[in-house]
């Protein structure tokens, strides 16, 4: 269990942290406020916090399709209790690791190294040349979707090349992602093309820029077999 917060100490965040779960579930309309009323918390994410659950647009797969196709990656959000869910766990890591959000990733979530100054190095420069470079977790912290949709991160020791001013990834990076995504989603969990989604963050979209990463969406995967990938 993760400790009590120490950079926010209102009775509605002890309260919350109570309960000892990593994810609080149970997310109070006090806790929201005080969010709100952080200068910490840039506007954007003051802007969602301040939509009530029951106006959020959970996103179908429609819209994800939609916003993945014309590259509008700003238009994914969370819903204000899971993007306050966020905003507490990040505060608590980088009360906890010096190297915050970053080497928690690092040295506990992915356990690729033993401290934030030994940067992991890749068994291969190619990238998915050593599947030991590659890890499959469930996101802890998915958008705003609609049910039976499904959010993982594939992270890559290997660089993924990049190009342009904006960070895109280059043509063959992209042909790569694709034939992984094909490999290891649509035969491998064995479902269909309609029914997958990937997309990597612009670098000035990534929250965590340092390590590697890229998102996919699955619809109404088989978790038995989902499971076995995110282990």
């Amino acid at each position: 269990m993760l400790p009590i917060c120490r950079r926010i100490n209102t009775p509605a965040v002890r309260t919350l942290f109570a309960f000892g779960s990593l994810h609080w579930r149970k997310m109070t309309v006090s806790v929201i406020q005080d969010l709100l009323a952080s200068p910490s918390v840039s506007q954007r994410d003051k802007d969602i916090l301040a939509i009530p659950e029951a106006q959020t647009h959970w996103q179908s797969w429609a819209d994800l399709q939609h916003v993945i196709r014309h590259n509008e990656l700003h238009r994914l959000s969370r819903s204000a209790s899971q993007l306050a869910d966020y905003i507490l766990w990040k505060r608590d890591i980088e009360s906890k690791y010096l190297g915050g959000v970053m080497e928690y990733i690092l040295v506990d979530k992915l356990g690729w190294t033993s401290s934030l100054e030994k940067r992991p190095v890749a068994y291969s420069d190619e990238l998915f040349g050593d599947p030991r470079d590659v890890r499959i977790l469930l996101n802890d912290f998915p958008y705003a979707m609609e049910k039976g949709l499904v959010h993982v991160v594939v992270w890559s020791r290997a660089k993924i090349p990049k190009e342009g001013d904006n960070g895109d990834i280059t043509t063959e990076s992209r042909d790569k992602l694709e034939r992984f995504v094909h490999d290891t989603f649509v035969r491998g969990l064995g479902m269909t093309g309609d029914s997958v989604l990937w997309f990597k963050n612009w670098a000035a979209l990534q929250s965590i820029p340092l390590v590697e990463h890229f998102h996919v969406l699955l619809r109404n995967p088989d978790m038995d077999k989902l499971s076995k990938l995110t282990q």
